[in-house]
């Protein structure tokens, strides 16, 4: 949109026609990320000498923020899901839903885990992560249904033994699940379960730390475990711990 200009150029005016045009044409959630990606480009600018630091134009421009999800799922929605797709021949997206909600863990961190990241001791098994959002180390925890439905998985192998470096989960052509396959084969099984059902694999990760903290977890305990910044964020907790008045 900018690239034509010179930094000094752009006016506040300008860039408050150009948030409210992508507000109006795309979504709030948008609009609200571009403005901050131009804050963040012109902070980058300053340090190439491109502009001032201090003669951004944006901070006059009121960057409404959208309202957080709220969204949860339950353990028994979890349990249907689960077995649903096992019905419908998506075992490799069974697996990493019993990840999301047993962990609390983001879509992306169980989509890609690989048996190399896999550690057992004689309280049960775990993967080592390192979240894809915030770079921090976690871990991935399974109930004792899941380590009993990756043994199943394990098996179906037969004789050959998968490579530890490769992921995991596949789609059903055998392609190692990307994003958009992983959504949509999620959606699908979704469509079957729930009709007319909005809810995110994302809301899996709400949905943990909503019940963590209605069994008395405390801040710095849940932060440690999802990894990331939710004992020091009042914004980030609102949006991962929701007020749910059946608590």
């Amino acid at each position: 949109m900018f690239g034509r200009f010179p930094p000094k150029l752009v006016t506040m005016p300008t860039l408050s026609e150009w948030r409210q045009r992508i507000e109006n044409g795309k979504s709030l959630r948008e609009a609200h990320r571009a403005m901050k990606v131009w804050r963040a480009l012109w902070k980058v600018m300053a340090a190439l000498k491109y502009c001032e630091a201090d003669q951004d134009p944006s901070p006059a421009v009121v960057n409404t923020e959208p309202k957080g999800r709220s969204q949860t799922w339950t353990e028994g929605e979890a349990v249907r899901l689960v077995k649903a797709a096992l019905r419908m021949g998506c075992r490799d997206l069974a697996a990493p839903l019993a990840c999301i909600c047993d962990g609390a863990e983001a879509p992306v961190d169980a989509r890609i885990l690989k048996l190399s990241q896999r550690q057992e001791d004689n309280k049960g098994v775990w993967f080592d992560i390192v979240r894809g959002k915030t770079g921090c180390d976690g871990a991935l925890t399974l109930s004792r249904q899941s380590e009993r439905l990756f043994k199943w998985m394990n098996q179906q192998f037969g004789d050959a033994e998968p490579i530890s470096s490769m992921e995991i989960f596949r789609t059903r052509r055998g392609a190692a699940y990307r994003k958009n396959s992983f959504s949509e084969d999620f959606r699908d099984v979704r469509k079957v379960v729930f009709p007319g059902d909005t809810r995110m694999m994302l809301d899996f990760r709400r949905s943990g730390s909503t019940e963590a903290v209605a069994g008395g977890v405390e801040g710095t305990a849940l932060s440690a475990k999802l990894a990331n910044s939710l004992s020091e964020s009042k914004k980030l907790e609102q949006s991962m711990s929701p007020s749910r008045s059946r608590w």
